[in-house]
């Protein structure tokens, strides 16, 4: 007989990055609140590196249109020995980014949390050097009570050349209560 899959509690709610302020009103500041409680943690984990010393917030927006613009500059520790952005760090970067583009339709009740992947779909169009200032736009699709969709682009802060085209697909859980 098939075990049932064992549950996260919702202990787990407490650790940086899980839930969205969603006592902030204002979607920028949001976001914002998100990113810091990376900041305010010793994690050391590689999202939370991205998070805590790489990403910076430019711009986010509520509905009817749900966005978030970051920036970052292409370190080193990103890239391949080829002196591009390895894709496995792209990935990581659309990953965090179209997560966090969630935080302004987050309520206690619908999508405290940033759910989980169930696809990440990526398009390399050109290669992102070492040293590159790249912006991430992204901007929530679709969000229903259960899956997400949203949509993120890489593109040069210098001419707007685009990098990268994600979609990202979520899935919202829920956590059981510790007993």
């Amino acid at each position: 007989m098939p075990r049932k899959a064992e549950r996260y509690t919702n202990d787990i709610l407490s650790r940086p990055g899980m839930v969205f302020a969603v006592d902030v009103k204002d979607p920028k500041e949001r976001v914002q609140a998100y990113l810091d409680s990376y900041k305010n943690d010793q994690t050391t984990s590689f999202d939370a590196t991205l998070m805590k010393h790489h990403l910076n917030l430019v711009s986010a927006t509520a509905t009817p249109k749900v966005t978030a613009t970051f920036r970052m500059k292409v370190t080193q520790d990103f890239c391949s020995t080829m002196g591009n952005m390895h894709g496995g760090a792209i990935a990581l970067v659309l990953d965090m980014c179209t997560t966090t583009c969630m935080a302004p339709v987050s309520t206690p009740d619908f999508w405290l949390f940033g759910g989980v992947s169930r696809t990440l779909n990526t398009t390399f169009l050109r290669a992102i050097r070492a040293g590159a200032e790249i912006e991430i736009f992204c901007e929530v699709l679709h969000v229903g009570a259960r899956l997400a969709a949203i949509r993120g682009e890489l593109r040069d802060c210098k001419d707007g050349k685009l990098f990268v085209v994600g979609e990202h697909n979520k899935a919202s859980i829920s956590f059981e209560k510790k007993l």
